[in-house]
């Protein structure tokens, strides 16, 4: 193998560790954007919108409540996407739709939970784990919790909620395994489930509960003239981080049974209005922040580099250069002709292709010619 072949070597090996790097290099931050579903966020809701899509029903999953929904479901579940209560006009409009639409199903699911600080928690408390990997979740723990706690301060009462409020509860002594009482059409039964909970759901007079921990009411339901209301107090059984718990996976599918199995069902990601002035229209680097959109986008640059790098003459064995001078016939052809056309003598021109198919006087193995 020539040096040349073995640096080209050299570099491809570079280049293709790089790649690797790319790939399996540092691993990504905790996903934990919440109620996306796609990917594999821990407060994602992929999987329940897959238990809904299994369980026969015809979903469909949209950003934010539109408009468009009006005539074309039958009943909607939104993610409430912030803490505080959700506005007067998103509730009137709401309301709107719902009465002159299809809709006969509302059901709003509350942002009272955080798989990521229940993540971290878990983390820290692991025993087979070192030292040092305790801190260090032990830090993202403390992070993540202030972070949550931070943001979920507001509280707020069932008449400005229209359809629910919450209080705000000191939960420090709490046990994150609660007992959840649950009502159904078999009988009522209890679940050991892994649930945290930030506020109490404040349900208005006239709603009746499905399930309940201790005091702190879980899911209810109300009946209007022209359509029906079911809140759940926290996203917990839902998400993908709580789904890991064999009792928040039966309260998932016990929730399910609640949602007409008839007609379409449409998922609300935001509580959002479309067309509203919150509204943000997405941008690109949005859309790499979101794991692993970065590094697909990273490793196309990488490919386009190599692409490119790869028309250069720097890979595989060094081409021969051969000379075709003398394999060039045509040009004693148009020599020949040029001769003719100028001497108009035959016998000249046959002596002279003569001379030409015999022994070249420029022959190395040939004696040269007498001149």
């Amino acid at each position: 193998m020539s040096s040349y072949d073995r640096q080209g070597n050299r570099r491809l090996a570079t280049a293709l560790l790089w790649s690797s790097m790319l790939v399996v290099g540092c691993a990504p931050t905790l996903e934990s954007r919440y109620a996306d579903s796609r990917g594999a966020s821990i407060n994602g809701v992929s999987a329940f919108v897959e238990i809904l899509r299994q369980s026969g029903r015809n979903v469909d999953v949209w950003p934010a409540i539109s408009a468009r929904m009006q005539y074309r479901y039958q009943t909607l579940i939104v993610f409430d996407s912030k803490f505080d209560p959700l506005p007067a006009r998103l509730c009137r409009d709401l309301e709107e739709m719902i009465i002159d639409g299809t809709l006969t199903t509302l059901v709003v699911v509350v942002r009272d939970s955080d798989a990521a600080v229940d993540y971290w928690r878990q983390m820290r408390d692991r025993s087979d784990s070192s030292e040092k990997d305790r801190e260090a979740a032990d830090k993202s723990f403390r992070s993540e919790l202030a972070l949550f706690q931070a943001a979920a301060r507001p509280e707020f009462d069932s008449d400005s909620g229209t359809w629910y409020g919450l209080k705000r509860v000191d939960r420090s002594t709490d046990s994150t395994v609660r007992t959840i009482e649950c009502a159904s059409s078999e009988g009522p039964f209890s679940v050991e489930a892994r649930w945290l909970l930030n506020r109490r759901l404040e349900p208005r007079s006239t709603a009746e509960l499905f399930w309940k921990s201790g005091d702190d009411p879980l899911l209810t339901y109300e009946v209007h003239e022209a359509y029906d209301v079911f809140v759940l107090g926290s996203a917990t059984p839902l998400l993908n981080g709580g789904l890991v718990d064999p009792g928040n996976r039966r309260l998932a599918a016990e929730f399910t049974k609640f949602i007409p199995e008839t007609g379409r069902v449409a998922v609300a990601l935001s509580s959002r209005w479309h067309d509203s002035d919150e509204t943000e229209s997405p941008s690109i680097l949005q859309f790499l922040k979101v794991h692993p959109n970065g590094w697909v986008f990273g490793q196309g640059i990488l490919a386009m580099l190599l692409f490119c790098w790869s028309r250069y003459p720097i890979f595989g064995r060094p081409r021969e250069s051969i000379s075709v001078e003398t394999a060039r016939f045509g040009r004693h052809v148009e020599a020949l002709g040029n001769l003719l056309r100028r001497t108009r003598n035959t016998n000249y021109a046959r002596q002279r292709i003569r001379d030409w198919l015999g022994p070249q006087s420029n022959s190395p193995n040939s004696p040269s010619k007498p001149n």
